[in-house]
C-alpha cells in the first residue's frame, strides 16, 4: 500500500470501525474550554424502554479536560 493511499484512508470518513461512532463536542461553562468525545452507538448507549413505540436513549459519560 502506498503512502497516498495511507493517508486516503486515515482521512477518509469510512474508516472501518468509525461507522458506530457519534462526535460530541461541549463546552465547559465555568472555564470555557471546548471538549470532545466519541461516542459508540453499539456499546455506549442504553436504551429506554416504553410502552409506547417511543424508544429513548441514554449515555453517561464523564469529560475530563485539561484544567480538570
Amino acid at each position: 500500500m502506498g503512502l497516498i493511499e495511507k493517508i486516503y484512508q486515515f482521512f477518509s470518513s469510512n474508516r472501518r470501525g468509525d461507522e458506530a461512532g457519534y462526535w460530541v463536542y461541549v463546552r465547559c461553562n465555568q472555564c470555557g474550554e471546548k471538549l470532545s468525545t466519541r461516542v459508540n452507538q453499539y456499546n455506549d448507549l442504553s436504551v429506554n424502554y416504553s410502552e409506547s413505540d417511543d424508544h429513548t436513549y441514554t449515555c453517561r459519560m464523564t469529560i475530563v479536560g485539561r484544567q480538570g
